[in-house]
């Protein structure tokens, strides 16, 4: 493996700890509702760091769009709407299903779709290679080490439920329409999460003619992420627009004390766009496969963050020791999913 590839793994696993810890200040604002943190959020990093960013450091963006192919960019803002849209159907569904079996579906088949469907459509004569099958290999360690660490958060929360003498409810206690919606809406909610990296893989064009137009390789990756966070943010405007008005929760935001919220919601802000800028970023030093190469890298990367985050914040706190065994088998396996990737990069350069 060259110094190029190495750079790119590195920067997709500092991506993923960025992405992992990014949820970490949202546990802090506590007067606020979801929908309320959700949107600010939403705000700050899909709309106004990523349009200050290009207005900053490229003003010249909107000329590289002018020139482009209108199919490129109704591409890419396709693309992310539906990411946008995925990410609401995924809060919907972790309501129904609970974070552990919706975690599991959600975040193992957009690994596997935003892998392997840019693969299948822009390298389909590798499809039978025998490099490939290093990738196949990964995608199922990420899908193996997801539900080992679903299945430890679903004991842990198991054994607080219970410390806190509050019935633990399963699947069983499902109602049955509640249960057959939460599967369909988590698992749409895989497959439109998955058009994050699918918009990566196939609005290339616009970085490169970003590259062409004289951006610096990180602007470049940004003048791609512009028009797909832009269209994200539409779609979560629209579910927390409307959970605010049902739910009457817009004053929250004008309430004492709010701006310390805010600040987490800016927190939260920059950390996002820190770790897209650095997920595009390595995603180039790792060549025409890059995407394909790195998504699942970052995927498994950001569930070990985000259960390292947990540890840290005190979530596994009396947890039992067969739910500490599980996260660490899940951390392991997603780790070894890493090296795959790795070995795949070396063959297939």
């Amino acid at each position: 493996m060259n110094v190029e590839s190495i750079q790119g793994l590195l920067l997709v696993c500092l991506s993923g700890v960025m992405a992992g810890f990014m949820i970490v200040p949202m546990k802090y604002a506590s007067r606020w509702k979801w929908e309320n943190v959700w949107l600010a959020f939403c705000f700050v990093a899909l709309f106004l760091a990523p349009v200050l960013t290009m207005t900053i450091r490229f003003p010249s963006v909107v000329n590289v769009y002018g020139n482009l192919n209108s199919s490129n960019l109704v591409t890419v803002v396709c693309l992310g709407f539906g990411w946008g849209i995925g990410c609401a159907l995924a809060g919907i569904g972790y309501a129904m299903l609970g974070v552990g079996l919706g975690m599991t579906l959600n975040l193992g088949l957009t690994t596997a779709f935003g892998s392997l469907l840019p693969f299948a459509v822009l390298f389909p004569e590798r499809l039978v290679s025998p490099s490939a099958i290093a990738l196949y290999a990964a995608i199922l360690l990420v899908v193996v080490g997801l539900a080992l660490s679903a299945r430890a958060g679903t004991l842990r929360e198991s054994a607080q439920n219970t410390a806190k003498n509050v019935a633990v409810a399963d699947l069983a206690t499902f109602a049955r329409g509640n249960l057959r919606k939460g599967l369909v809406i988590c698992i749409a909610a895989g497959l439109f999460s998955s058009m994050y990296n699918l918009a990566l893989s196939f609005g290339q064009g616009i970085r490169l003619a970003a590259l062409s137009a004289g951006a610096r390789p990180a602007d470049a990756v940004n003048a791609l992420w512009l028009p797909v966070e832009i269209a994200a943010f539409a779609a979560n405007l629209g579910y927390c627009g409307y959970l605010l008005s049902k739910n009457s929760t817009w004053a929250l935001y004008v309430a004492p004390r709010s701006f310390g919220h805010w600040m987490l919601a800016v927190l939260m802000g920059l950390l996002w766009v820190s770790s897209i800028s650095v997920y595009g970023l390595g995603a180039a030093h790792l060549g025409t496969m890059g995407p394909i190469l790195g998504f699942p890298v970052n995927m498994a990367m950001t569930i070990v963050a985000a259960n390292v985050a947990g540890m840290i914040t005190g979530e596994w706190a009396g947890s039992p020791r067969r739910a500490l065994l599980l996260l660490r088998s899940g951390a392991l396996v997603l780790i070894a999913a890493m090296v795959v990737i790795g070995v795949w990069q070396t063959n297939s350069r």
